[in-house]
């Protein structure tokens, strides 16, 4: 694995760790009522779809071993161009469901040396 491309998960990973522990004992409410939590959440997965998209660019192969990493790249388009459209319960969802899967499978492929 290009260094690169292990910076770019270690990047993805962190900061969706950081969105879990910021959201950790809240919900959705919480969530829509808290301006700086949610762009506190927003920022980091704008991160995320970054880091994915340079990884998909350095090593395609590599990122298509992460579920939907596509995904994430889009979101970060909608939260950098149509942050009006942004459907909190959606990205609530993603929070919930998606993120623990994103980190497992950065990790798994950190663990391969």
């Amino acid at each position: 694995m290009n260094p690169r491309s292990r910076s770019y998960l270690r990047d993805a990973r962190d900061n969706g760790t950081l969105i879990l522990n910021s959201v950790a004992q809240r919900t959705l409410a919480d969530y829509e009522s808290d301006v700086r939590l949610r762009h506190q959440v927003e920022r980091e997965f704008m991160i995320i779809g970054e880091a994915l998209d340079r990884l998909d660019r350095l090593e395609p192969e590599l990122a298509a071993r992460i579920t939907d990493f596509r995904g994430y790249i889009g979101l970060r388009n909608v939260l950098n161009h149509g942050y009006s459209d942004v459907d909190h319960p959606t990205m609530w969802r993603t929070i919930e469901i998606e993120l623990p899967i994103l980190i497992r499978e950065i990790d798994g492929l950190l663990a391969e040396v």
